[in-house]
């Protein structure tokens, strides 16, 4: 089996849906801000979440991004499932990598699902604080030609995890991948 990224917008499911597909097909699992955060502590010794790593420095956060990237693409001949952060794959240097490790799944959802999602934990930052629902539907709009455009697969998530996760490998077998 090829390994497989989840790519598409915060709220959609990804890390769900990750670990999930990970455990069906018995391999490694990483999520891209797991890998930012591990990258920051062990480089600068100071433990931070990868929001906060974000509002520190958007410029240091890039840079952890795209080293976790290339640790994953580096990891030959084995397979697992990544889940990206939703504006990683916006990034063409991040595409061209994120093509090297492998398929990529756009997990979508239903928009007023994604939002609620979303907006259960507070606002976000990227966010307009007066106007949030605005922003979300701007950056969507924004983000999904991209997802479409680059994904090799597009699973809706607006239902439960463990159906998108069936249909995934429903998919892959349906291509012919040893799943």
């Amino acid at each position: 089996m090829n390994s497989i990224v989840l790519i598409g917008f915060k709220g959609c499911g990804k890390s769900t849906v990750g670990r999930l597909l990970a455990d069906r097909l018995g391999c490694e699992f990483y999520d891209i801000d797991n890998l930012i955060e591990e990258e920051y502590k062990r480089s600068s010794g100071e433990i931070l979440s990868f929001r906060q790593i974000f509002k520190k420095s958007e410029e240091i956060f890039r840079k952890l991004e795209k080293k976790a990237l290339e640790r994953l693409a580096a990891i030959k001949g084995s397979s697992m499932v990544v889940s990206t952060g939703g504006s990683t794959p916006l990034d063409k240097k991040n595409q061209d990598i994120i093509k090297e490790i492998g398929m990529m799944v756009y997990i979508c959802a239903d928009p007023d699902i994604i939002y609620e999602r979303i907006i259960k934990n507070g606002i976000p930052a990227f966010f307009d604080e007066v106007k949030p629902r605005k922003s979300f539907d701007e950056l969507l709009a924004e983000r999904d030609p991209v997802y479409k455009r680059i994904s090799d697969i597009i699973v809706d998530n607006s239902e439960d995890a463990d159906s998108s996760v069936c249909r995934i490998i429903e998919i892959l077998k349906e291509r012919g991948q040893n799943v």
